[in-house]
């Protein structure tokens, strides 16, 4: 939400009213008073309110759409404040498109995503990963692929997009030797994916 603000400022959206809110959501500083960790609860509430009423402002003059990405990653404080702004999105000029990955079941984080969807303006899109004519497409658009080529990489990504992507550049750039350097974005995606896992299943 940081980012947010500090974008809207950026634009000349965001009223010097506000100004404070950033400060209110900058790191805290063990030295001040008003960053006391019983200052910060008490004022959660508030700077939640003036959060919705910045935003409002902001999208004053012209409606307002708000993009916020890899969700699942965030911390539980900014959650909340994606359901306190989903219980008052129908009231106000704005849209919110917030994109996660399924949560773990029976975690935090899957029930602070739940949250927002409770509210009458929420909506759920699940997307599916690619079908097998999909990746097909795809590969004889970027790499003038064969149905043959096109099928390994289904079998192998399952569809996820990032996978398709990658593992396409990777044939398509070392011909059919499978055995040289998987890409490093694909590894960091499934190395992030794995470290969440308990070591059981990781395994």
């Amino acid at each position: 939400w940081t980012q947010i603000l500090r974008r809207l400022r950026r634009v000349g959206v965001l009223a010097d009213d506000h100004e404070w809110l950033l400060r209110a959501l900058s790191p805290t500083d063990d030295r001040d008073p008003d960053h006391a960790p019983e200052h910060v609860a008490r004022s959660r509430f508030e700077i939640a309110d003036r959060m919705v009423q910045a935003l409002a402002d902001s999208a004053a003059d012209r409606p307002l759409l708000i993009g916020l990405d890899d969700v699942h990653a965030a911390d539980p404080s900014s959650l909340r404040m994606l359901e306190f702004l989903a219980a008052v999105l129908d009231d106000l000029p704005m849209a919110v498109v917030a994109a996660s990955r399924a949560p773990r079941p029976g975690t935090l984080v899957e029930s602070l995503l739940v949250e927002p969807l409770r509210h009458p303006a929420a909506r759920e899109l699940v997307i599916p990963g690619l079908t097998a004519p999909d990746v097909a497409t795809f590969l004889q658009a970027s790499h003038a692929a064969g149905p043959a080529l096109a099928d390994d990489v289904w079998h192998l990504t399952a569809g996820n997009p990032l996978y398709v992507r990658e593992v396409a550049r990777m044939l398509s750039e070392g011909g059919d030797d499978r055995s040289g350097r998987f890409p490093v974005r694909l590894t960091a995606a499934l190395r992030s994916r794995l470290s969440s896992l308990d070591p059981p299943a990781r395994r």
